[in-house]
């Protein structure tokens, strides 16, 4: 082949190697100008780079592409951050709005819970009313009390209220029994739900016990052994440890766990007696009383 041809053939070509300059002159042959000079612009012509030139053009265009993947990371991470920031405002804004509904849904379901009992109270009330009135025509009475049973009524009133201040006297105490609303409330509540969850014949044994324990140092508040429960006794664990406002109740009566761990103790200078008078009044309320919990 001609200088001019295999010229042709290896630049126009861009062959790598003679066989891929063979096949170019096979294939263009019949060009008219196939065996003509080849004329190219200068500016199209390229030097060939020494190996240290090489090298160093290698290098900054390792550099150059370290430098654009770096900058391409940067704003990746930008837009990650900025798409982070945007997301935890949005749960954010979620959590709220699920929050304020929650609160909404508590003070409606409150609001209802509290329209269902007045109502439930209410026809207790009438209830009692009519079968008050019943009781007393089956007996010749007029359903409505008589003065005089009124003033009977408010003797009997006042009878209970000697008999309290005798024993508040007795007791040592120098003020009026005045009920602990805030614990008594608590209390209360926390035998209103065991009534609600627990079977009948646990919640009358859980409620006995509790009552027992009142009664005890009510009576004998020096005696450390009415003040004192072994908390691996067979007895507690059955009655009282099973529930599980158990421990809760009786911390709020004032017991706590001795240095040992072993035993509930309430000690003498912690005896709350018009907390435990009242919390033996709801005690029997719920022993007894077939509409605790409802009015």
């Amino acid at each position: 082949f001609g200088v001019h041809r295999a010229t042709r053939a290896l630049y126009l070509g861009q062959c790598k190697g003679i066989e891929d300059a063979v096949q170019w002159m096979l294939e263009h042959e019949n060009d008219e100008d196939v065996d003509q000079p080849l004329l190219v612009p200068k500016g199209q012509v390229k030097e060939k780079l020494s190996e240290e030139e090489a090298r160093k053009k290698a290098e900054e265009m390792v550099r150059q592409a370290k430098l654009k993947r770096e900058e391409e990371e940067k704003k990746n991470e930008a837009e990650r951050e900025r798409t982070r920031i945007k997301m935890g405002k949005e749960i954010l804004a979620a959590q709220k709005l699920e929050e304020e509904a929650a609160r909404k849904r508590l003070l409606e379901e409150r609001q209802r819970e509290k329209r269902e009992e007045e109502a439930a109270r209410e026809k207790v009330r009438k209830q009692i009313e009519e079968t008050r009135k019943e009781w007393r025509i089956k007996r010749g009475l007029p359903p409505e009390e008589t003065e005089e049973e009124k003033a009977a009524k408010r003797e009997a009133e006042e009878k209970k209220r000697r008999e309290e201040e005798a024993k508040r006297k007795q007791l040592g105490q120098s003020k009026p029994f005045i009920k602990p609303v805030s614990k008594i409330e608590k209390l209360r509540a926390m035998l209103v739900e065991s009534k609600k969850t627990l079977a009948e014949d646990q919640f009358k044994s859980f409620c006995k016990t509790v009552f027992a324990y009142c009664g005890n140092i009510i009576k004998h508040p020096a005696e450390e052994k009415y003040r004192k429960i072994k908390l691996l006794n067979a007895a507690f664990q059955q009655r009282v440890a099973s529930v599980p406002c158990g421990f809760q109740l009786l911390e709020l009566l004032g017991f706590e766990k001795d240095s040992s761990g072993d035993y509930l103790i309430l000690e003498q200078k912690n005896v709350d007696a018009p907390l435990l008078h009242s919390a033996g009044e709801e005690l029997h309320s719920a022993l007894n009383n077939p509409f605790f919990g409802v009015l």
